[in-house]
């Protein structure tokens, strides 16, 4: 199912498709691209060689893979003979686009709203505030200082599965990740 964009990333999903080709260390096909971008554990390549690895892991592959072809539809990207093999690239007016969104289609233009994401799972949750508040009286915390509430929220609604995604998230910073990243990540899994 479908988990919603960080709410604090309002690019649209076609931008960060276009940003992604244009992020990654070598050609791929489409298959591959959605996996990277939706930071699959099947992905070719992980969050150490992309930047907007996992960038769009709200969207299912299949999701994906048609807004690609509706991009290669409108001239943004075009795809490439490499041996027997055929990639994706960004075309002079993808690259454009990067730069000057206002270049992308009409159609790929909305950012999904608030009110349109997915509701938290309130087993998961539970489940991650009985975590926090294990994690606070070890540490002799409030479990705000831990995770506030809104973290554990989008941690419930996004179920990041790298830690990259996971400091995708808002209130996660390079401390946070560190520390409870593998723990949150194996909770979230």
């Amino acid at each position: 199912r479908p988990v919603p964009i960080r709410t604090d990333d309002d690019r649209p999903d076609t931008l960060r498709i276009l940003m992604g080709l244009a992020a990654l260390p070598f050609s791929m096909g489409r298959r591959k691209v959605a996996r990277v971008l939706t930071g699959a554990t099947s992905s070719p390549i992980g969050e150490d060689r992309c930047t907007e690895f996992g960038a769009l892991q709200h969207l299912t592959l299949k999701d994906l893979e048609e807004m690609i072809e509706r991009l290669m539809s409108d001239g943004l990207i075009g795809r490439e003979a490499v041996g027997d093999f055929s990639v994706l690239a960004l075309t002079p007016r993808g690259r454009r686009a990067i730069n000057d969104p206002g270049l992308l289609p009409e159609w790929s233009r909305h950012t999904p709203d608030v009110d349109d994401m997915v509701e938290a799972d309130p087993n998961l949750l539970a489940e991650l505030k009985t975590w926090r508040t294990d994690k606070a009286r070890e540490a002799g915390l409030p479990a705000y200082c831990i995770l506030p509430n809104a973290t554990l929220e989008a941690l419930a609604v996004t179920r990041p599965t790298s830690s990259a995604a996971l400091r995708r998230i808002k209130g996660i910073g390079d401390k946070t990740a560190e520390t409870y990243g593998e723990e949150l990540l194996t909770l979230l899994g």
